[in-house]
């Protein structure tokens, strides 16, 4: 806008080479600025001095004819710079709102970046645990196999009824008989689940409490433990 044309004090302007070249055809392109020393109220200020001086030259007594004119010239001299100072200051709100407007969107940036990384990660162990359950699951089919084929085995060639009794998180306890000892009384073997291997039996009385102590828990401790069944019986 024209009538916000820029009037820029001089308190920031190194004028020292233009001041030495200022002639008609001198140039201007030397000057440098320090925005440092810039500031909204210095530079109203200047500009009030200004008006002020145009103001003065405006109602000066080498044109005494024109009073009437001159007044209204002055009156709308004032409002011109009231409405450049009303419009300065909006420009300096806005300046403020668009500061803060920077301040949230980097904040907003920042967030985004935040959990864009942690939708990643997200991603990340949703493929590990993927795996992990894959892997857990074929190895519980191996597993699952493996003791298919054991009971098969051991039914097949020791002659063996197997039922689980008990079974909890840490632990199997399974019930074992031989079929041709119809007399039998069950023994209770103890398997950790986890680890999928026989910790402990309990023989009912077949074996010595020394017996039980050499204990090599197999193949041969079942057949052993059959020969004993069938000759007591």
């Amino acid at each position: 806008m024209n009538r916000n044309s820029c009037l820029i004090s001089r308190s920031f302007f190194d004028l020292s080479t233009a001041a030495q070249q200022d002639t008609p055809n001198s140039s201007w392109s030397n000057i440098s600025c320090d925005w440092s020393k810039f500031s909204p109220g210095q530079e109203i200020a200047c500009r009030d001095e200004y008006v002020e001086n145009c103001i003065k030259e405006i109602i000066c007594p080498d044109i005494p004819n024109e009073n009437g004119e001159t007044y209204q010239l002055k009156n709308k001299l004032k409002d011109l710079h009231q409405e450049y100072i009303q419009a300065f200051q909006e420009n300096c709100s806005i300046a403020t709102q668009h500061e803060a407007y920077v301040k949230v969107l980097k904040n907003l940036k920042e967030m985004y970046t935040n959990l864009a990384s942690q939708y990643k990660n997200l991603l990340n162990t949703k493929d590990t645990l993927k795996k992990d359950e894959e892997k857990t699951l074929a190895d519980y089919k191996l597993k699952k196999e493996a003791f298919k084929k054991a009971t098969h085995m051991y039914t097949t060639y020791f002659d063996l009824n197997v039922s689980i009794e008990d079974s909890s998180d840490a632990a199997i306890v399974a019930s074992v008989c031989f079929a041709s000892a119809k007399t039998m009384t069950p023994v209770k073997i103890i398997i950790d689940r986890k680890e999928r291997k026989i910790i402990d039996v309990d023989c009912n009385g077949l074996l010595t409490k020394e017996e039980c102590k050499d204990i090599t828990f197999g193949p041969e401790f079942l057949y052993y433990l059959r020969q004993r069944v069938l000759n007591s019986t």
